[in-house]
């Protein structure tokens, strides 16, 4: 099949969608969602707020930054690209992406609010950044409001994305967020459909038109937060570690929240496409707007067996940066993701099934040497791992591909159960590729274990079913 000319570029990497700033973030999935996902893309594709404003981002750079450290040493030795890459404006240099955050914005004037502390640390940042006059004065700020952590993560990641060029991605062409109103504006024209219309009450048809009065007044500077503040009348509630502030006005304005995770959902996938990257869940996401026919998309899912592999499972018991960093060393680990990446970019639905199945070996096989390195032989036990399809058939619900892949991982029977999702959205058709029980625990059965990555694919591509 010939290459398609509206994916015809092979994705840069995972985009770690539970990054999100207003996403309680879970430090255990997000240090195994960076291991698994490196080790079926090519790097982990980190974006300014996540690397500044995440607290759980900066504890993985702060436990392991000796192993990351080595590891992007050796990529950089090897000319290849290391774990982690940066989709920065700044592209390495982490410390001038704070400086643009703690610089009042010329429409507000107020400096980046940030979820990482909470309202009185906020109003006691932006007080003390009143009266400073240079981005030095204004960095010793923040690190005294955010704690002295802060500081030591803001070197530690400059120094890894700037060892090696292949740890940034390219900034896209153009204004920052060019493309953000012109996404929104396409999925709620799809809302307005009279088939998905009869389910918005006065509030929902008030926010659609809030949303679409501020994307006409200007499409210049376009952001979540002036949506966010169209949502809820200028006075939106503020987030602290993923939870909203009971303090806040508006905070138990349940709808109008959901309506502000409706445009998180857009927000993340318009970087995440405009990057090239591909976006990855692998934590519970927002609750969105009542209004999207989120009930309907199981009927939509075709859930099809394509075959099985034998392999010894990967327990993230043992799963390390060492081992990760190892694999990724090897030529053959390239070789055989770049047969993946030529597959889905032809949208080659069964070239992409036989290059996951030997990717998944080779992935198995470097695992079992490792248990047995560390002497944990008893494990490397070959079990079948099953493969499904997960197949959306277009025509078949009244919404957006990207809705649709949100809210069908919910019911998903492997939800519960150790799989890795990976997935395609080509030309074609959309599918996704479930290899289910690829991951486990040792010391917790597998039908307990919540592991679980959701690959959404590019369904950025696409407006309707």
């Amino acid at each position: 099949m010939s290459p398609d000319s509206t994916s015809a570029r092979a994705s840069e990497g995972a985009f770690l969608l539970s990054l999100d700033s207003e996403l309680k973030q879970d430090e255990g999935a997000i240090t195994r969602a960076i291991l698994v996902q490196s080790l079926f893309s090519r790097r982990i594709c980190l974006t300014d707020s996540q690397l500044i404003d995440s607290p759980a981002l900066e504890r993985f750079f702060r436990q392991h930054w000796l192993e990351l450290k080595s590891e992007a040493e050796t990529a950089q030795e090897l000319t290849r690209p290391p774990m982690l890459g940066s989709l920065s404006r700044r592209q390495a240099d982490i410390a001038a992406v704070l400086d643009l955050m703690l610089t009042p914005n010329p429409r507000t004037g107020l400096p980046t609010y940030f979820s990482r502390l909470t309202e009185e640390q906020n109003r006691d940042l932006r007080n003390r950044l009143a009266h400073t006059t240079n981005a030095d004065d204004r960095r010793e700020v923040m690190f005294s409001v955010a704690g002295g952590p802060s500081r030591g993560h803001i070197s530690r990641a400059t120094d890894y994305f700037g060892q090696n060029p292949l740890a940034v991605i390219a900034a896209p062409q153009g204004s920052q967020h060019a493309t953000l109103f012109s996404l929104v504006r396409e999925q709620l024209a799809i809302l307005d459909e009279p088939w998905n219309r009869r389910w918005m009450d006065s509030v929902d048809l008030a926010v659609r038109d809030a949303l679409l009065r501020e994307i006409d007044s200007n499409t210049a500077a376009q952001s979540r937060g002036r949506l966010h503040l169209a949502i809820y009348g200028g006075n939106p509630p503020q987030y602290y570690r993923g939870e909203i502030q009971p303090s806040s006005p508006g905070a138990q304005d349940t709808q109008r929240h959901s309506w502000r995770h409706f445009i998180n959902t857009l927000y993340n996938f318009d970087l995440a496409q405009r990057y090239s990257s591909t976006p990855v869940l692998n934590s519970r996401w927002f609750a969105l707007p009542r209004c999207l026919p989120s009930d309907e998309m199981a009927d939509i899912a075709k859930l099809e067996a394509i075959g099985s592999v034998n392999i010894t499972p990967v327990y993230f018991d043992y799963l390390t940066i060492p081992f990760v960093a190892a694999v990724r060393a090897e030529d053959a680990f390239w070789t055989s993701l770049e047969r993946l990446e030529a597959a889905s970019v032809c949208n080659d639905g069964l070239g992409y099934d036989l290059a996951l199945k030997e990717h998944l070996r080779f992935v198995s096989s470097k695992f079992a040497e490792h248990l047995c390195s560390v002497g944990r032989r008893d494990l490397v036990s070959e079990k079948a791992v099953d493969l499904w399809e997960r197949k959306l058939e277009r025509g078949a619900a009244a919404s957006s591909l990207i809705l649709a892949g949100v809210g069908l991982w919910h019911g998903l029977p492997w939800q519960t159960v150790g799989s890795l999702v990976v997935g395609v959205v080509g030309s074609v058709r959309p599918f996704t590729v479930i290899a289910r029980g690829l991951l486990g625990s040792v010391d917790v059965p597998s039908p307990k274990f919540k592991a679980f990555e959701v690959n959404l694919g590019k369904a950025l591509k696409r407006s309707r079913l």
